[in-house]
């Protein structure tokens, strides 16, 4: 059996890049290395996060912060954490679904951290070489 297009694509092991040797693509084309370890780390951060400031959010509605400033400006960081799916889906956001939504969120800004990394890190790299 043939193989099939050889020497069609070549792998870099410096800087973990795969190139398409064809002439009619693109000349550097590159596949993107998502990081899982990182995207898993910082969602499980931004969980942890969310639930500092749910509970915080809780102690100030229900009147239990002791007039704490810091309490207050935890609770104040809530909103962050419970955008986009409670901000743009408020109406559909109750009994389980509500936790559902801020598991979505968590793994969105995990997702999103890991994107930047990888951004921050294709720079760095480029300006290296």
């Amino acid at each position: 059996m043939a193989s099939f297009a050889p020497n069609m694509f070549s792998f870099n092991k410096s800087n973990s890049s795969l190139r398409c040797n064809t002439p009619n693509k693109e000349k550097n084309m590159r596949i993107n290395n998502f990081k899982v370890w990182l995207f898993i780390s910082a969602s499980l951060l931004f969980v942890l996060f969310t639930f500092i400031t749910f509970i915080a959010s809780g102690l100030v509605d229900e009147g239990t912060d002791g007039n704490s400033s810091t309490v207050q400006a935890i609770a104040k960081a809530y909103y962050i954490f419970r955008f986009p799916t409670h901000t743009l889906f408020f109406q559909f956001m109750n009994g389980p679904i509500f936790f559902f939504g801020l598991l979505i969120n968590c793994l969105f800004y995990g997702f999103f951290t890991e994107r930047i990394v990888f951004i921050l890190s294709n720079k760095k790299l480029a300006t290296r070489l």
